[in-house]
């Protein structure tokens, strides 16, 4: 896809755990391509960013973790400024559990939520423990 608006993006969102995995690749690089070349307002970028952490979950729920992390990789080369923190944090999670993944080693998780902790971040920390649950039922780490 060349261009990218809002409806896309909605529509891409909302279709993503219906969608093929080879779709999800295809249409997620499209679309971080569009960010990263095209001047976005605020809104969309927000927008899209968060569609693209989905993408990462949709192809970890798939069992596709080297999709997921080829993602996350290049999601990491945005340069997301600190009123994007949610998003910063989300990706951190997903950085975090790849590390626990192949190393095995549930002091990476740990100390992930320790480090939300000290930012008073109870809800968040919850709600990561929750699915951190999710994809530990999907994979066992090394």
């Amino acid at each position: 896809m060349k261009y990218w608006n809002q409806t896309k993006v909605s529509i891409f969102g909302n279709s993503i755990l219906i969608l093929p995995v080879q779709d999800i690749q295809e249409i997620s690089h499209s679309l971080l391509g569009y960010l990263i070349y095209q001047d976005n307002t605020h809104t969309f970028h927000i927008m899209a960013v968060n569609t693209l952490i989905n993408a990462v979950v949709s192809l970890l729920k798939a069992k596709q973790p080297r999709a997921a992390y080829k993602l996350l990789t290049e999601l990491n080369h945005l340069h997301l400024p600190e009123r994007y923190s949610n998003e910063i944090i989300k990706i951190k999670f997903f950085n975090s559990f790849f590390e626990y993944l192949e190393t095995g080693d549930k002091y990476i998780m740990d100390s992930f939520f320790h480090n939300l902790s000290a930012l008073w971040l109870t809800k968040q920390i919850a709600d990561f423990k929750l699915g951190l649950s999710q994809l530990e039922e999907i994979y066992s780490p090394s």
